[in-house]
């Protein structure tokens, strides 16, 4: 008898087919075993569960190289606990660790990008890096506008600009003003009263002119809400 050609190809499709799928499973089951804990970490942070300070601190060194994955979950989960080691060692008040800690998030952040170019928090907190580094004004206008390009309403990562934008130079905000005038028409159109009376506060004085542009083209009842929470709009 003889055989179907086309029809063997089609199975020998479907064999490597499975085969490839069957390698890609192990492979990933191998990177979830190799980078699980910084996952069990970071989901204990993000529900506010007690981590020492040690164990941060010690997982945060092994990332002296990053993750070699380009899995969106474990680049996050190490980049969130390197960033809270940054944090603590601001606390200790020891500023060789904390140079040394901003100097090893860098390229962890870097190389997150490189696999996660549209991640508008990455961006952010490279800014915040880069910033307290010693990073240029045009290097600083640029990260932003990265990150509002790419999160532009994105209430986690709004946050995270507005923290830089009350902190860098007024040449940055000069730089960046189209990135930064976003910024404050989202929060004051869509952001509930509540967060946007936190997001707006103590906003430089070279911030509250953009506030009270913005907030002239605001609908009357929106204006009365903020007028109500004690929100400043001039």
């Amino acid at each position: 008898m003889l055989r179907n050609p086309r029809r063997n190809f089609v199975c020998l499709l479907a064999v490597l087919a499975s085969l490839l799928i069957g390698a890609v499973a192990v492979g990933d089951l191998a990177t979830t075993a190799r980078y699980g804990s910084y996952l069990a970490i970071d989901s204990l942070l993000a529900n506010d569960k007690p981590v020492s300070a040690q164990v941060i601190a010690d997982y945060a060194q092994r990332l002296s190289k990053s993750p070699q994955t380009c899995r969106t979950d474990i680049l996050n989960s190490a980049v969130d606990i390197a960033m809270r080691n940054v944090e603590q060692e601001t606390a200790s008040f020891d500023r060789t660790a904390w140079i040394a800690s901003l100097r090893s998030l860098e390229p962890l952040l870097r190389d997150s990008l490189a696999c996660m170019p549209t991640n508008g928090l990455l961006w952010a907190r490279l800014a915040v890096v880069r910033w307290l580094l010693g990073g240029t004004a045009e290097e600083q206008a640029s990260l932003l506008t990265m990150s509002q390009a790419y999160a532009p309403s994105e209430l986690r990562v709004i946050r995270s600009r507005m923290v830089q934008w009350r902190r860098v130079s007024p040449k940055v905000l000069e730089l960046a003003e189209r990135a930064l005038r976003s910024d404050v028409r989202t929060i004051l159109n869509y952001a509930e009263v509540s967060a946007a009376k936190r997001l707006l506060a103590d906003v430089p004085p070279l911030v509250k002119p953009f506030v009270a542009e913005e907030a002239l083209v605001l609908p009357e009842e929106r204006r009365t809400a903020f007028v109500q929470a004690g929100i400043p709009l001039d």
